[in-house]
């Protein structure tokens, strides 16, 4: 089931300056607002200023300020029509009137100059019945219910037209904005409509029902070599997930991001008396995903939900080189095998082992393991970044592209293992 504010793409018509329409202006009080940023509870406060050439009969003035979201997509398949387009506003606040500060004025006289506040306060999240669609769980579902931030409004260079300053693709927007709206005494049409984008970075909410501290597995490998691919051992990476990247916003309207690190822990079973592999290189990028859709995600997006038959889903990805480091001085730690620790415990008491394994049992009990840990600094460069998100139809993700780099004692060529681990980016606020 769609949500239903879900349409067709209608852009914002733009204010005809004729003798018989007003002349509006919309004023943010912040001097520096075409830098500024918003976040959660600020308050987007301004007036809009209008003067007209000649006598207008007037009805009402709408003033609102909306989140709008749009999506494209340009995929085609067989006799389907190839573009597909969507918009959703998600947000719609209405300034309230009163006879102090909007007089009932049915006539805009020339000569004069007319002036009407508003103030409008970030929400800290949406109402309910902004999405409406099945999701598969109560976490997507208040994901999708938290603000998303402002993206692909900035201007994009000539030369990159598929992408905008905030790795997004042209192919899809989202736009918060002051409107304001005029009727005339006797038209249905405003005779006059225009809009203030306004940029807005909502602060993180925290899960709490989360455990930082897990260790999960990233990747199991055999390490083979030569024509026969011989077995040498089996390469195992775990790692606790790394913290989140916090964005703070500057006056002069960029994010800064500070500094993390991801810990993996290498552990190496080898077969009979292997040595492990001599670690050579790491080369790490972080790798940008937008995925947007003319239909809601009812699950977080990834890879496997974009096929070659799909026409209503999308993502564009975006890879930045971080760092390489150079591993040939980490050392494997060798870890006791379970032989050695049935013999000591033999040896401090000789009572507390009374069963005696077999042949086979003990061979198997000599195979020792290593282990080795490496540390991997993750700083960005300065640039606008934008906090991971999950909407309806757009969401932004990242993930930290490792490549590790390793040699068996034995063999003649070298060889990698891929990783790839999700990373969050939040935004915590101003600096």
């Amino acid at each position: 089931m769609l949500c239903p504010n879900l349409c067709g793409v209608a852009s914002l018509p733009p204010m005809a300056l004729t003798s018989a329409t007003p002349n509006v202006w919309i004023e943010l009080d912040n001097k520096e607002s075409q830098n500024a940023i918003y976040t959660t509870s600020d308050e987007v406060q301004g007036h809009i200023k209008i003067e007209v050439e000649r006598e207008i009969p007037l009805d009402r003035v709408d003033i609102s300020f909306e989140g709008i979201s749009f999506t494209s997509l340009s995929r085609a398949i067989a006799f389907v029509p190839g573009r597909r387009e969507s918009c959703q506003k998600f947000l719609h606040l209405r300034q309230p009137t009163n006879e102090t500060d909007y007089p009932n004025v049915k006539k805009l006289l020339p000569g004069q100059q007319y002036r009407l506040p508003f103030s409008f306060t970030i929400p800290k999240q949406l109402l309910p019945q902004c999405c409406t669609h099945e999701t598969r769980n109560a976490s997507v579902k208040n994901a999708h219910l938290q603000l998303p931030p402002t993206l692909g409004s900035e201007p994009t260079p000539f030369w990159d037209l598929r992408s905008t300053p905030d790795a997004s693709p042209e192919m899809c927007r989202i736009q918060y904005a002051v409107r304001v709206q005029m009727f005339g005494e006797s038209s249905p049409e405003p005779i006059c409509d225009l809009s203030q984008n306004v940029r807005v970075m909502p602060t993180a909410q925290t899960d709490k029902t989360q455990d930082p501290s897990v260790l999960y597995m990233l990747k199991e490998q055999s390490l083979t070599s030569g024509l026969g691919r011989r077995e040498h051992g089996r390469l195992e990476i775990s790692a606790i997930k790394p913290a989140p990247i916090n964005l703070h916003s500057t006056t002069t309207g960029s994010t800064n991001a500070s500094s993390t690190g991801l810990q993996l822990h290498l552990r190496f079973d080898p077969v009979k008396n292997e040595l492990p592999p001599r670690l050579s290189s790491l080369k790490c990028n972080l790798n940008t995903s937008t995925y947007y859709a003319t239909v809601p995600w009812e699950n977080y997006p990834s890879q496997n939900d974009i096929t070659a038959f799909q026409v209503d889903r999308e993502v564009y990805g975006k890879s930045m080189s971080l760092s390489s480091l150079d591993l040939s001085n980490v050392k494997w730690e060798k870890l006791p095998s379970f032989s050695a620790i049935v013999g000591k415990l033999k040896g401090d008491d000789e009572s507390d082992v009374s069963y005696i394994p077999g042949e086979e049992q003990i061979e198997s009990w000599n195979q020792c393991s290593y282990t080795a840990t490496v540390t991997v600094p993750i700083n960005l460069p300065k640039k606008n970044y934008l906090p991971t998100f999950h909407s309806c139809s757009v969401s932004r993700s990242y993930a930290l592209d490792i490549s590790l780099g390793h040699r068996m004692s034995s063999g003649l060529r070298g060889s990698s293992t891929k990783l790839n681990v999700p990373v969050e980016m939040a935004y915590m606020g101003k600096e």
